[in-house]
């Protein structure tokens, strides 16, 4: 029972972890770009370069981010709920039967 508890906290953590790092990458790449295109009026056009392109960079891994988490929610997460659900069903079944 530990392990199995174990290891849906193992599965809660994954994937709360995924979402707050995609979430992180989004704010980290907006900040970045929107710091950079600030600086490009008053001169700074190396250091706005040098902001926006990482910017940009972050925000393009969040993107990618994003299709993992979608397919990590949309297909994993029930793939992984029905098949829980099955061996459960069938584990009890048994029992039932045996009883």
């Amino acid at each position: 029972l530990g392990l199995a508890i174990g290891g849906f906290g193992l599965l809660f953590g994954l994937l709360a972890g995924a979402a707050v790092a995609t979430t992180s990458l989004y704010l980290i790449g907006i900040v970045l770009a929107g710091v950079g295109i600030c600086l490009l009026p008053a001169g700074h056009f190396g250091a706005s370069l040098g902001l926006i392109g990482p910017g940009l960079i972050f925000l393009a891994i969040a993107v990618l981010a994003t299709i993992v988490c979608v397919l990590l929610y949309g297909k994993f997460l029930p793939w992984l709920i029905r098949s829980c659900v099955r061996l459960c069903s069938r584990l009890f079944q048994k029992r039932r039967n045996m009883a």
